[in-house]
Order: structure tokens, then C-alpha cells, then sequence
């Protein structure tokens, strides 16, 4: 009896808080049990910017829309596409898929049943947009008001984002894959198109995460019935491997890569270790976009897939705007770090009003915005050479928040007490 509490309490201690984005507008399947690359026909705007080949990878794609700016990307028609990313086509009545990467938002026997899900809609501009709409205006145009049905919180089920069949298993429940189908409408004329918006709401009250993008509506040969306008010449052309549909990865340690925009509330790992030694401090960058006063914390985990330890933490508070800001991450605790080990930073951003040391207090509730960044303990502390951003197959962020970590050791220690 007291081992199963104790399991019960871990259960209720891996709790999520939310981001997520669209990463595929055409999936040719409505089997999300493993996301294929091989299967999408279309993406969001400037996906070529943010492409990787490890699905729900990280790169701030992520964004939190507001009724004036509703998208991350502007509009900018046919240019927001590639040839390797090239945009949607659909036809009118036809059933298009989209996907997405859990990053451990669901509520199942791997997490527990009270993982919220607002809502989950799906929006459209009029008919030939030629510039950004506000939401207000996307929101007069729906296409599905509950995408999936509405998801019930303190049930398990498939409803809504949470649409995630093979969640605790298979990919992780960090990029499990996720999707659900719309019908395009019958009033969408071919020969036009639209802007999309995939609108989702985590906790009630808390600004929605979007994607944007547009379709191409042709009709069941796929013609427009208007000269091509697809637009789809690539300005930086991405090539493809294996009819992946996805860049191909860099093969040295810590490549160069572009720093994607920050909007709203998110933060970023600039420059970290990628090794350090096995107690002390260290310096962490993180780039941020802040709304109102903020605070960013960096903890050093271990395990992305299974029960994660906690290693130390720093911790600092940003206001409103945008910068840079060096976070001092200091070991401490009972967990101790050993040569070799594969650790990772894990930088989180929260509103100053909503974070607490205090556990009870949830504060991974209302994260805006997850980053991590791999490193390994050894002998030596040693950060990538001037310029260089950690590694894309480094920035795995995650919406669990390490905090919980924590909880484990506080819920374990109530078990204690309680029956011992």
C-alpha cells in the first residue's frame, strides 16, 4: 500500500504546462501513432527557417498570439514557402490532417488525468488575403470551433490537442505525435486561397498558441483553374534527404545556426557548456521577449525519456522587453553528477506574480516558454566557440518543467511522514 502511494503521488507530480505549434498542414494520415516525414504535403509559414529532421524539436516556432499580431510569421504570401516546404493545397469537402508534437501535454497513466486542454480551434482569413488579419477577424471565420471534439479535464481520452495515441511510448512524451482532421469547407472556392490559424488555449485565461499558414484550393486534379501561383521558389534552398521532408542534420558538435525571432513571451539558449565538470557553477546565456516582469530559471536535469533527476538550478528576473541575460547554474542537492553523464540545462520563463520556490505552488503551471540545451560532466567546463549556438540536436525543449523534480523529492518525504 505505501509503494503504490507513492507511485500515485509520482504520478500527480508530472505535471505539464504548454507549448506547442503545427508542424505539418497536409498529413496524408490520420494514424498519429509515429510521426513520418514522408507523409506531409504542406507547412506553416517559413518552415524552412526552423526545419530539423527530429520531430518537436524545439526551435521557437512556438508563439503566443495576441488580436493585433495572430500569427509568428507575417504574411507574405507565396514567399513564406519553399520547394522543400511548399504550401498546402486543398480541395473543397476534402479531409486534411494536421500534426503536432505533444511536448508532454496530455493527460494519461504516464502523466495523469488532469493535464488541461481549453480549447482547440481552427480559423480562416477571407478569401485572397493580401496581408495579416487581426484575430477578431479569424475568429469570424471558423472551420472548427472544437478541433476533435472538446476535451474533458480529469478524463483520459483523444479529444482535442490531446490526440495522441501512442503518448507514452514510441517517440516520448515530449514529441509524441498529435494531430486531428478537419473538413475543408464546401464554400472555399477553388482557384482562391486562404490563410489557416490553428488556435490553441492551455490553461483558461492564458493567451493562445498559434500557427499559421496558407492553402491553395484546387480542385480534385489539382488545379487551381489560374496560372501557377504557387510562389514556392526558395530564397535559401534547403536540400532534402531521403524524401524525408525535413533538412538534413549537421554532423560537428556545435553548428552555427540562425537564432530564431523571439515574440511575446519566449526565451532562448544562446550560449552554454557543453561540458562541465562535476560541482561549481557556470554561466548560462539565455536571449528572452518579455511582456511584463519575468522570471527565467535554469535547471540541470538528467534523462528526457524516464524519471528525471534534479542537479542544481540559477535563476533570474527579467522585465518587460527583450535582451540577454547571464544566469549563474550552481550543482546542489543529493543528486550527484559523474564523469560521462549526459545532463542537460533546462531554461523556463514564467510570470514573476506566478513563480514560487515554493513547490506547492505549481509554478510549471504557467510557463510561457521551455528551452534546453545539452551538456556532459567532465573534468573540464567548456562552452562553444565564440558565435556558435548550441547544437539543433541540443535545444530539445520540453513543457515539463524541472520544478516537478522537485515535487517527487517533497511528495516522497510526505509519504514518509505519513506512514512512517
Amino acid at each position: 500500500m505505501k509503494t503504490q502511494t507513492v507511485i500515485v503521488l509520482l504520478g500527480l507530480a508530472s505535471l505539464v504546462s504548454a507549448h506547442s505549434w503545427v508542424a505539418c498542414t497536409d498529413y496524408s494520415s490520420d494514424d498519429f501513432s509515429t510521426y513520418d516525414f514522408s507523409k506531409c504535403r504542406g507547412w506553416p509559414r517559413n518552415w524552412n527557417s526552423v526545419a530539423t529532421n527530429l520531430f518537436g524539436e524545439d526551435r521557437g516556432f512556438n508563439y503566443q498570439g495576441n488580436d493585433a499580431t495572430p500569427c509568428r510569421d507575417p504574411f507574405n504570401g507565396g514567399n513564406s514557402y519553399t520547394s522543400a516546404y511548399p504550401k498546402a493545397k486543398y480541395t473543397p469537402g476534402q479531409r486534411v490532417c494536421l500534426a503536432w508534437p505533444a511536448k508532454n501535454h496530455k493527460a494519461e497513466s504516464c502523466t495523469n488525468a488532469f493535464i488541461p486542454d481549453t480549447q482547440l480551434s481552427l480559423f480562416a482569413s477571407p478569401a485572397n488575403p493580401t496581408g495579416d488579419i487581426t484575430q477578431t477577424q479569424y475568429k469570424q471565420n471558423v472551420v472548427a470551433a472544437e478541433l476533435g471534439g472538446k476535451h474533458v479535464n480529469g478524463q483520459i481520452d483523444l479529444k482535442g490537442f490531446q490526440n495522441c495515441p501512442n503518448f507514452c511510448g514510441g517517440q516520448g512524451t515530449d514529441k509524441a505525435s498529435c494531430g486531428q482532421c478537419f473538413t475543408v469547407p464546401s464554400t472555399f472556392a477553388v482557384g482562391s486561397t486562404y490563410s489557416f490559424q490553428w488556435y490553441w488555449i492551455f490553461n483558461e485565461g492564458s493567451p493562445p498558441y498559434t500557427t499559421c499558414w496558407e492553402a491553395d484550393i484546387v480542385d480534385a486534379n489539382g488545379n487551381t483553374g489560374n496560372p501557377t501561383t504557387t510562389g514556392n521558389t526558395p530564397s535559401n534552398p534547403t536540400s532534402n534527404t531521403g524524401g524525408s521532408g525535413a533538412s538534413p542534420t549537421a554532423t560537428q558538435a556545435t553548428p552555427v545556426i540562425s537564432r530564431p525571432p523571439l515574440n511575446g513571451n519566449s526565451i532562448y539558449i544562446v550560449k552554454a557548456p557543453v561540458q562541465t565538470t562535476l560541482s561549481g557553477s557556470f554561466v548560462v546565456k539565455v536571449q528572452y521577449s518579455a511582456t511584463s516582469s519575468r522570471v527565467i530559471t535554469v535547471d540541470m536535469l538528467d534523462n528526457k525519456s524516464g524519471q528525471v533527476n534534479w542537479y542544481g538550478k540559477g535563476t533570474a528576473t527579467v522585465q518587460a522587453g527583450s535582451g540577454t541575460v547571464d544566469i549563474t547554474v550552481t550543482f546542489m542537492g543529493t543528486n550527484k553528477a559523474t564523469m560521462g553523464k549526459n545532463l542537460y540545462f533546462r531554461a523556463w520563463l514564467v510570470a514573476a506574480e506566478k513563480f514560487s520556490d515554493d513547490e506547492s505552488k505549481q509554478s510549471w503551471l504557467y510557463e510561457d516558454d521551455v528551452q534546453d540545451s545539452d551538456f556532459v560532466a567532465s573534468n573540464q567546463v567548456v562552452y562553444p566557440a565564440e558565435g556558435v549556438s548550441p547544437s539543433s540536436t541540443n535545444i530539445k525543449g520540453s513543457n515539463a518543467s524541472s520544478i516537478q523534480i522537485q515535487l517527487v523529492s517533497f511528495a516522497l518525504i510526505a509519504v514518509f511522514l505519513a506512514f512512517f
